[in-house]
Order: C-alpha cells, then sequence, then structure tokens
C-alpha cells in the first residue's frame, strides 16, 4: 500500500480540489479523505504539494520514433503502401526508448502513440503508460483509433514516386472509396462468419469503426480539410477525434462539440505552409466555447516531456488554470475513451498521479513524485 498524505489535490472529477490524503493498493485508488491512516502503507508526506492526476498526451510518436538513432528507429509507416489500416502501433513501439523517462520525470504518465503521418490511412493508435516492464504491463487500449491524414504532409509530391496521391482529390478520392468498400463489407459479413474467400484483411480491420468501439482520428491544418473530414464524418457514421486543426478557429460555427479536438503543437516555428495561419489563442477559444479540448505534443515534434510547457503557453495566451489541466488529463481520457482507467484522481481509477512542489505550469516548478499504476516511478 501507498499513502499519500497532506496534499492540495486537484481530482479533475467532481470535487474539484480537496485537501487531504490518497490510499493506493494494487495499482488502484481506493480512498480519497482528509485523514487516513493506514499502518502498512508507505506514507509519502505531500504536504504544501500540488497533486494532480497523471498527464495524459493524446496525440504523438513516443517509441515508435525512437531518439537518438536517425531513420532505423523510425517505425511509423510502411512508405510502399499508403492504405495500411491494419498496421498496428504497438507493435512498432521500443517501450526502453529515452522519451518515456523524460516523460515520467514530467509527470506525464499515459500517451496515445499514433503511426503514419505520411499515409493516407496509417493503422491503428494505442494508449500505453509510460512506465513498465513489458508493453502488456503499460497497455491502456489497443486499437483506439485509426488514423487518417489529409493535407500536404500525405501528397506525393516527389520526383521519385508518380502514383497517387498528389493532390487533395486524391487523398479524398482514396479514403471515400477505402470506407465504402469497407462499409459495405462490414454490411455483408456483420451477421455471419467470413470464410477465407470473403475474407479481406483491411476491410476486417476497420469493422469497429462502423460499431463504434475505434473511433477515427483525422490529422488536418487547413480549415479546407478539417471540412473534408467533418464531410466524411457525416457520409460514413464513424466517431471523429480532429487532431491539429491548426485553422479550426476559423470554421468554428461548422465543428461539432461532440467532437474532441487534439490542438497543437504550438512550440514550433511556421515552418510550415500549412501551419502559418496558426493562433496561439485557439485552445482559450475553444475551451472557452465549450468544446472538449485537449493539447498534444505531437512527439518528437515537441519533446513528451515538454507537455505542461504546451498548457503554461496556453495559459499565458489566455487559457484559464483549470480548462490547461483538463486538457491534459481528463479531457483527452474521455476522447480516447480511456476515462474509466485514467485523467482524474478517483476511486476504483488507476494510481497514476504527479506531485509538484508548486504550479506544474510553472518554470521553477519541480516534479517530486511520479506514480504510476501505484508505483513510484520517478522521485526526486
Amino acid at each position: 500500500m501507498l499513502l499519500l498524505k497532506n496534499g492540495k489535490i486537484f481530482t479533475m472529477a467532481d470535487s474539484q480540489v480537496i485537501y487531504g490524503d490518497i490510499l493506493i493498493d494494487e495499482g488502484k485508488i481506493i480512498d480519497i479523505n482528509s485523514s487516513i491512516r493506514e499502518e502498512d502503507a508507505l506514507v509519502l508526506d505531500v504536504r504544501n504539494h500540488i497533486v494532480v492526476p497523471g498527464f495524459i498526451d493524446g496525440h504523438c510518436h513516443a517509441g515508435i520514433i525512437e531518439g537518438g538513432v536517425g531513420s532505423v528507429g523510425n517505425d511509423m509507416e510502411e512508405a510502399n503502401n499508403t492504405l495500411s489500416p491494419e498496421l498496428l502501433a504497438e507493435d512498432g513501439i521500443n517501450i526502453r526508448d529515452c522519451v518515456f523517462e523524460a516523460g515520467v520525470k514530467a509527470g506525464v504518465t499515459t500517451v496515445s502513440v499514433a503511426p503514419g503521418e505520411s499515409n493516407v490511412i496509417g493503422g491503428k493508435s494505442c494508449v500505453i503508460k509510460t512506465y513498465g516492464q513489458t508493453l502488456e504491463d503499460r497497455l491502456v487500449k489497443s486499437s483506439s483509433t485509426l488514423n487518417i491524414s489529409i493535407g500536404e504532409f500525405v501528397k506525393r509530391l516527389d520526383d521519385v514516386r508518380v502514383e497517387m496521391p498528389r493532390s487533395r482529390m486524391a487523398i479524398t478520392y482514396m479514403i471515400r472509396s477505402f470506407l465504402n468498400g469497407a462499409k459495405k463489407y462490414y454490411e455483408e459479413t456483420k451477421n455471419e462468419d467470413v470464410d477465407r474467400n470473403t475474407f479481406n484483411e483491411k476491410y476486417e480491420s476497420v469493422k469497429s469503426i462502423f460499431t463504434k468501439d475505434t473511433k477515427v482520428e483525422i490529422c488536418a491544418h487547413k480549415a479546407q480539410d478539417i471540412q473534408t473530414a467533418l464531410r466524411l464524418k457525416e457520409e460514413f457514421d464513424f466517431d471523429l477525434i480532429l487532431t491539429y486543426c491548426t485553422e479550426a478557429y476559423l470554421i468554428e460555427d461548422q465543428i461539432d462539440k461532440s467532437i474532441p479536438l487534439m490542438l497543437g503543437p504550438y512550440l514550433t516555428d511556421k515552418s510550415n505552409f500549412e501551419i502559418k495561419n496558426r493562433n496561439s489563442s485557439s485552445p482559450t477559444i475553444f475551451s472557452n466555447k465549450g468544446f472538449n479540448t485537449c493539447l498534444i505534443t505531437n512527439h518528437p515534434d515537441i519533446p513528451l516531456d515538454f507537455l505542461p510547457i504546451c498548457a503554461a503557453i496556453a495559459i499565458k495566451d489566455g487559457m484559464s488554470f483549470e480548462n490547461a489541466l483538463k486538457s491534459i488529463t481528463i479531457n483527452p481520457a474521455k476522447a480516447l475513451g480511456i476515462d474509466n482507467r485514467v485523467g482524474s484522481i478517483e476511486i476504483g481509477k488507476d494510481a497514476d498521479i504527479a506531485v509538484f512542489d508548486g504550479d506544474p505550469f510553472k518554470a521553477r516548478t519541480k516534479t517530486c513524485f511520479t506514480i504510476v499504476n501505484g508505483e513510484v516511478a520517478y522521485r526526486r
């Protein structure tokens, strides 16, 4: 057992801030109260400290693009097959990549790892913890989202490859054509066993988007590409997550509030044509209007351990402290369908907790403890 004593606890649940103790056993939170006594527990005194749920990065490439090893450590996509829905991110992740240790030290305990941004359909993301001995120990949710990309980073505009897609027309055609085939396959096979003559591996791998057990995550910067994503959602009736959303503020009235937004990354320069209209006030705009607003690093674009800095910058640009904290805790948990386990400090949830010696979004603040699945993963 582990007992955190005397902390200022931002639960991110109905009881927003409480002063008291948290009792942890077998990786779960079993009690939250003002004065807990448990003789068998290891006690950590967190008096005058801020206690928050472990931070969550809702979209990154941690471990699937390894740090410091170049192209040999990049397992994010298959360049020769732009429609790869059957690929699983967890099969390419090196859990011993140094990024995870850095993330733990910053209080990041959960990440959604996405494949294939240069492919039209890159594969399926997975949600994992940043600490644990095996992938199975870390895995929170396999096949959490189907990743689709629209925009300049998908277009084949080099002189070597001349195959589709070389335009937004072709990208959208390929997505629509694939989803039409997949939906027909789903309708024809949903009530019967699939024999080997009927079986289609690619279509089989996306059946869950039509039952809405898997969400579709569409990565798009420009307003026109976001509008394409919205049209595809209407055509095929899937649950959508919009990622990047650089120009979403230009069409905010067209986006339904039920669609989660993974905003970012915001700490890069505007070196790409697609992000030249980036507005750093977007997190403020959308959170104030009641959207499920999440902040992301898109690691390695922004180092994973800079996730709380992304929230700090959003606060500087007008986002409230509460909304900034939500954007890297409970909001991405809800967006990814893992809020039954993580994202808030509540009885019965995974004991993923970060403890700071002050405001976690101020430069001088230090991480004192990071707890993942009830284990002290980092101690200053």
